[in-house]
């Protein structure tokens, strides 16, 4: 399995095309907000529609937008929070199992970074499973007509019951369900017309996944937290001394079909003990696009066929694409130790020129405050 995933990884990599150089978060703007031309997007039946103008300076990038309104935030959202990050020991994680009906027998439980207040891990795993999956999505998706949605539901409602006993707020709008299978492990991320070279690909993948099993017998979930009624997202970060340091918020469990639960993992699952009011900026929508434009969006995208030489497959053409904006929403966002404070989450679509097809899915989040990315 894990050989499985290290393949898909590395064949991944060399289908998208990169944003460049990585910088420090704190250095990347792709160009000022004043060069941000928003006047060919127009609110439409409660919907942003239309193209983002981006100067040459960007590069050869089309950037399209198709999305909700961003909604407001409410009154006791406009706040930083103080919070802390309650510690799940294995003992609580094996009686949240058990009261779920589930057992932790023939399983194996473990606890990383004890001590470390900001580095909280505990999961549970059987059989050598784990819930080191790849979720590009992440907003929660309707499972309606899905082959698998009985076995779907009833591994999201599992996932649920058990973040509840643990005391834990859940964000139904990011509690997302796939399967194991080849088009769900590269759903929104490959597309069969995006590079010279993807059909070897996908069928490199295809056998990679038969060798491993390639069973389609288990749902994999995973989920953020919510506090005041807001997402938290999946990643905060601070800094100490100079050095810049992440970890993870969220939870994610496997669940087979016969219903037994084959792993779980719970990490920095946060607790408000103080909200400070915060002033939120007033932006129109058009002001919020400008700076999200400019000093959060990563391009994975060009108008110009890219060559990408020398890799283990020969030369591959990665063929013109454009990016959509698709979704804009409230959420928490962490950039400091122990804090949250408000932030927009955004997805968004690369698609292939030629024919339209998803090539790969973005998902970031910025502060609303200076509109800076902080994943």
């Amino acid at each position: 399995m894990k050989h499985w995933k290290h393949t898909v990884a590395i064949l991944l990599t060399l289908c998208l095309i990169g944003g460049g150089t990585a910088l420090a978060q704190d250095e990347w703007r792709l160009c000022s907000p004043e060069e941000v031309d928003v006047s060919g997007v127009q609110e439409i039946n409660g919907r942003l529609v239309g193209e983002i103008g981006l100067p040459e300076s960007a590069g050869h990038i089309r950037l399209m937008v198709d999305c909700p309104v961003p909604e407001p935030f409410a009154a006791q959202q406009q706040a930083v929070l103080t919070v802390g990050y309650q510690k799940v020991t294995k003992g609580d994680l094996s009686a949240a199992i058990e009261a779920a009906g589930q057992s932790v027998k023939g399983g194996k439980l473990e606890q990383y970074y004890h001590d470390d207040p900001l580095n909280q891990h505990v999961s549970f795993s059987r059989d050598g499973e784990d819930c080191n999956f790849s979720v590009y999505d992440r907003f929660a998706r309707d499972l309606s007509g899905h082959p698998n949605q009985r076995e779907m539901e009833a591994s999201v409602a599992l996932a649920r019951a058990l973040m509840e006993r643990l005391g834990a707020g859940i964000s139904e709008d990011f509690l997302y369900a796939r399967r194991n299978t080849v088009p769900e492990q590269l759903a929104g991320t490959f597309s069969l017309t995006g590079n010279s070279c993807a059909p070897e690909l996908y069928s490199l993948i295809e056998q990679e996944h038969a060798r491993n099993g390639g069973a389609d017998d288990k749902t994999l979930v995973r989920g953020c937290y919510e506090l005041l009624g807001l997402p938290v997202m999946d990643q905060f970060y601070w800094e100490e001394g100079g050095d810049r340091y992440g970890a993870k918020s969220g939870f994610a469990c496997v669940v087979r079909d016969d219903g037994t639960l084959a792993a779980l993992a719970v990490e920095g699952m946060p607790v408000v003990e103080e909200a400070e009011p915060m002033a939120l900026p007033q932006r129109t929508w058009q002001e919020t696009l400008q700076l999200w434009a400019a000093n959060a969006f990563w391009p994975m995208s060009t108008l110009d066929e890219a060559v990408e030489k020398d890799t283990p497959y020969g030369d591959i053409v990665h063929y013109p694409s454009y990016e959509v904006l698709t979704d804009l929403r409230p959420c928490w966002v962490g950039r400091e130790a122990y804090r949250l404070e408000p932030g927009w989450c955004y997805r968004t679509e690369t698609r292939v020129v030629s024919d339209d097809s998803l090539d790969a899915i973005g998902f970031g989040y910025c502060a609303v405050s200076d509109m800076r990315r902080v994943h």
